[in-house]
């Protein structure tokens, strides 16, 4: 089961079952989802022009345009049929992660790159874009500052206790 949401709609892609969609307090099926009523849907994004991908396990990338769902797989250039992860970055180019490799759909093409083009290994089961945010860097910095800070505090508060002591509370 995966959840996904943009704030104003969440949808919901199932192991199996399709897509649904959340109407007011009840899950309703989504109008695209007959075609991917059997799929293995592992997780949903919705690029800038409005465009909702699905990750699936074996049927590649599958994208609704409002009108029809169209694939994205081996066929068109993808690494694998089976994406575990999509990203969508700046220059509005979609990365796919999969099972051999990680794919980039830019301007109606796919470039694919693996162990011969870097990567530790085939298989990209996430895209994690938090260091190219400057707001998750200063968290990060933030965070592992405050860290060492305490920790030094604690060093400190440690070495000042005599030996002596140490010793009777043992």
């Amino acid at each position: 089961l995966l959840v996904a949401s943009d704030g104003a709609e969440a949808r919901v892609g199932t192991l199996g079952a399709g897509v649904w969609r959340r109407e007011g307090s009840r899950l309703a099926r989504a109008p695209f989802s007959p075609e991917l009523d059997r799929d293995r849907v592992v997780d949903i994004l919705e690029s800038r022009d409005g465009t909702l991908w699905f990750a699936t396990e074996d049927r590649g990338a599958l994208a609704w345009d409002g009108h029809a769902v169209q694939r994205l797989g081996v066929a068109q250039g993808l690494a694998s049929d089976t994406v575990y992860s999509m990203l969508e970055d700046r220059e509005g180019s979609l990365w796919l992660g999969t099972v051999n490799g990680l794919s980039r759909l830019r301007d109606g093409s796919v470039e694919s790159y693996g162990r011969p083009q870097g990567l530790r290994s085939e298989e990209v089961r996430r895209i994690w874009p938090y260091l190219r945010d400057p707001f998750w860097c200063a968290v990060i910095t933030m965070t592992l500052h405050t860290a060492a800070y305490i920790a030094e505090i604690l060093r400190g508060a440690f070495q000042a206790v005599p030996a002596g002591e140490v010793e009777a509370a043992r």
